[in-house]
């Protein structure tokens, strides 16, 4: 059984934000810090994980996904500030490093088509 996440990441407290889902979260963070993604995360350098909620069941990470993405900016801030009032970044707090590994061949066969160039 698979762990889903929905994730938050910002560029600096009360700045630009990005919301998410994934079910690895460390790779996924890994690659938006490092600017292996092409766009929005990397022209803004969006890189600070703020928020972050996990789930066992995938329509309910889709669902509350569904409804962060169509929140206002003002409502994201109050749902980080929740759980986050220092706008701290989980990313090393969940195991991440600046040196993540791909072991999985077919994650690294798959992002060279559109992430690495």
């Amino acid at each position: 059984m698979y762990t889903y996440y929905i994730y938050i990441l910002t560029n600096k407290k009360k700045g630009i934000l990005y919301s998410g889902f994934t079910n690895n979260i460390i790779r996924t963070v890994y690659e938006h810090r490092s600017g292996l993604l092409k766009g929005y995360t990397k022209k803004h350098s969006i890189k600070k994980l703020v928020y972050l909620e996990k789930f066992k069941d995938i329509e309910q990470a889709i669902n509350w996904n569904d409804y962060i993405k169509e929140m206002g900016k003002e409502d994201k801030f109050s749902l980080i500030e929740q759980d986050n009032p220092e706008w701290r970044d989980f990313y090393y707090d969940l195991g991440g490093d600046d040196k993540y590994e791909f072991y999985d061949e077919l994650i690294i066969k798959h992002r060279k088509g559109y992430a690495y160039q």
